[in-house]
């Protein structure tokens, strides 16, 4: 996002997208251990709140990018084998389809751990603060070990333009 441009984007701008800020599950887990609170809990953030596209579009705002999303469909996603059973490697970490085998995977509810004190910070925040942590990292740590890579990037958005 933050190298402006053309970027692809998996499914749809209304896809529903679950996160969790990982400051936020672990002061969730202290609470957890000081209070003594224990069973089983969804731990993302509130159903329905974020999309891929609010996601991607604040993303887009507070990196300040003329980034143009290119929308790819899960089909296509399939067939170029980013996404599905024939897939290799993990190049879509944080998208998968709203149908299908795990559409029920972004479509949790948090409210029962929210009882027991889960608090989110804002899409805002974990976005800002994400991009300044991997800004810091030493230049050989910023390669990330999953997703896309530029040029695999690059050559299904030549596909996409031919399609």
């Amino acid at each position: 996002m933050s190298k402006g441009g053309e970027m692809l984007a998996p499914g749809t701008p209304t896809d529903p997208f679950q996160y969790i800020d990982v400051r936020d599950l672990a002061d969730f887990m202290r609470t957890c251990v000081e209070k003594n609170v224990t069973g089983k809990y969804n731990l993302c953030g509130p159903q329905g709140a974020v999309t891929m596209g609010s996601l991607l579009e604040e993303s887009k705002r507070i990196t300040k990018t003329n980034t143009k999303f290119v929308w790819a469909s899960p089909e296509f996603l399939t067939a170029q084998e980013i996404i599905g059973e024939k897939a290799k490697g993990n190049l879509m970490p944080i998208w998968q389809p709203p149908v299908g085998d795990e559409a029920g995977l972004l479509l949790v509810s948090p409210a029962r751990a929210r009882k027991k004190g889960l608090k989110f910070r804002s899409l805002e925040t974990t976005i800002r603060d994400t991009l300044e942590w991997q800004k810091g990292r030493p230049e050989d740590k910023q390669v990330l070990k999953a997703g896309l890579t530029m040029e695999k990037e690059k050559e299904l958005l030549g596909k996409l333009r031919v399609a």
